[in-house]
């Protein structure tokens, strides 16, 4: 079991204190309700992984919260439908919960308990237990909170058309209270000076990397120019190397940004451009979405087939209405420019597990016997899918552990050589994770040049024995600072860049790290010629 992305092994660093040498709940993209009381956790015993426990027992809450909606509606109800509710929410968690698990990543397991939540309201379960749900996948991943909000209102209008719209109101207002205290807390822990100019900062660098992308100089120099940004400092960021120079700040990079955004923004305009969305889109719908499209195909479809068999037209323009709704939400964002794996799959899942409650609440409503084995036979094929996804993330997570074994070789070479800082080179580094469960902490002589913890309080604290200096003047007065990349990097760039504040200098190997006498990396120091 390993990590699915890097973010998730940078959290777990800062919130046990591996980081920056103090347990610490400013994990930026989780809220600090939960990663604060994570923090205090590892205070009181650092041995103990807390955040690889709190990720195992998210997952457990959203797998009780399908059985335990399930029991909660089955009271009552014939032995088949009993049956056939469990074995449809088995197979749920079978086809969802288990290949996630192999590679977890916490946008995934907030996906899970925001899907949790509305598979409770689906069945219309006390409203209490899908707002617990939502809040917890506020603090793990709050974009994805609000990527569930449209598929919440289409179970909500679904639930009026029972005319229930009274308890419904009570959630929404409920959900409001809470997320709203969450975000006030959040909010109060970045509300000082140096946070706030982070939080500029990273907003700007995860607008320019996430979703516009770093546009060649050369056609746009004119734009680099007005904002202020040399060639020099141009390589710098295509490189992800924004730790090197520091004075880069929130102002420059928003404006970069800025820029950036007009010039793209003129694109997105475009006939051409929009046709190129839809053709985008349907490629994935047809060839790259498998198999959660056909899964969602075929809740969709037994649906359609309940609510037709009961006249329920209104409910079956909603359910149209949901399709073009799903629809849009994919092509609005493939058009944004920003449609990684991670979030396409969050929607998937969202819109599985509404569909799943649905049927699961019209299926419990019939007392024909065909309708109930149908549910059965749908379960025993999302059940046959997930066994094939659980042996491709099996799979995955092998391939992972193969790779991870440079990773663990690298760790333990900076380890033994605590004398050291070695600056990481972001995109030599940047496919290696960690075991979910892994006994030994990371060495802490270590830091990515770049990344979205450039230049947070939680790095000035890091490196605060380089009194306020930046990476590249780090690496040019500090005999103790080193940068480590892969064998095939060229860094001609950084070279470059260095000689810039010490001309005559240069970027000189003095280490490979090696394994089965393969080079995996290479250790250099920036030497002045003599």
């Amino acid at each position: 079991m390993y990590y699915g992305l890097n973010d998730d092994t940078a959290i777990r660093n800062i919130i046990s204190g591996n980081y920056s040498g103090t347990p610490d709940g400013h994990a930026i993209y989780m809220k600090y309700p939960l990663t604060g009381v994570l923090s205090m956790l590892y205070k009181i015993n650092g041995n103990i992984p807390w955040y690889s426990i709190c990720m195992t027992l998210l997952f457990a809450v959203g797998v009780m919260a399908i059985l335990w909606g399930i029991y909660h509606k089955v009271k009552g109800r014939s032995r088949l439908n009993i049956g056939a509710a469990f074995a449809f929410g088995c197979s749920l968690i079978v086809a969802f919960f288990i290949p996630q698990y192999l590679l977890l990543h916490y946008t995934l397991v907030a996906a899970l308990l925001a899907a949790g939540a509305l598979f409770l309201v689906a069945l219309d379960v006390p409203v209490i237990w899908p707002v617990i749900l939502w809040l917890l996948c506020f603090c793990v991943r709050s974009q994805v909170f609000y990527l569930s909000m449209p598929f919440l209102l289409v179970a909500i209008v679904w639930r009026i058309f029972s005319k229930e719209w009274k308890k419904y109101l009570r959630l929404i207002l409920l959900l409001a209270a809470t997320i709203g205290l969450c975000s006030a807390i959040n909010t109060l822990m970045y509300a000082g000076p140096q946070w706030q100019e982070y939080t500029e900062y990273n907003e700007a660098r995860t607008q320019l990397y996430d979703y516009l992308g770093v546009l060649p100089f050369e056609e746009h120099k004119e734009m680099y120019d007005e904002a202020g940004i040399s060639r020099e400092q141009y390589e710098l960021i295509q490189q992800y190397g924004l730790l090197l120079d520091t004075s880069i700040d929130a102002k420059q990079l928003k404006k970069l940004a800025e820029l950036t955004e007009q010039q793209i923004g003129n694109q997105k305009l475009q006939k051409t451009y929009l046709k190129k969305t839809l053709t985008e889109y349907y490629y994935y719908v047809r060839y790259t979405s498998a198999p959660y499209n056909l899964i969602a195909g075929l809740l969709y479809a037994g649906l359609f087939i309940l609510l037709a068999a009961g006249k329920k037209i209104w409910k079956i323009v909603l359910e149209a209405a949901c399709i073009a709704g799903r629809s849009m939400i994919w092509i609005f964002l493939i058009w944004q420019g920003r449609f990684p794996e991670r979030i396409s799959l969050s929607l998937h899942i969202l819109e599985i597990f509404l569909l799943a409650g649905l049927l699961t609440y019209e299926m419990l409503q019939e007392k024909k016997k065909y309708v109930a084995i149908s549910v059965i036979g749908i379960g025993v094929l999302l059940t046959a899918a997930g066994i094939s996804l659980s042996v491709q993330s099996g799979r995955q997570a092998a391939e992972q552990g193969i790779r991870q074994q440079d990773w663990n070789i690298l760790e333990a070479y900076c380890a033994e050589r605590k004398e050291n800082f070695y600056l990481l080179d972001v995109y030599s580094v940047v496919g290696y994770t960690d075991k979910v469960w892994s006994k030994s902490p990371a060495a802490d002589n270590v830091a990515l040049a770049g990344g979205w913890l450039a230049d947070s309080p939680l790095w000035q604290n890091k490196v605060k024995q380089w009194e306020n200096a930046d990476g590249a003047t780090a690496l040019t007065d500090r005999e103790d600072v080193l940068y480590i990349a892969k064998p095939e990097r060229d860094l001609s760039w950084l070279e470059q860049f260095l000689q810039t504040g010490r001309p005559g200098g240069r970027l000189k190997q003095v280490d490979l790290i090696s394994q089965s006498g393969e080079k995996v990396f290479t250790v250099y120091r920036f030497t002045l010629n003599e």
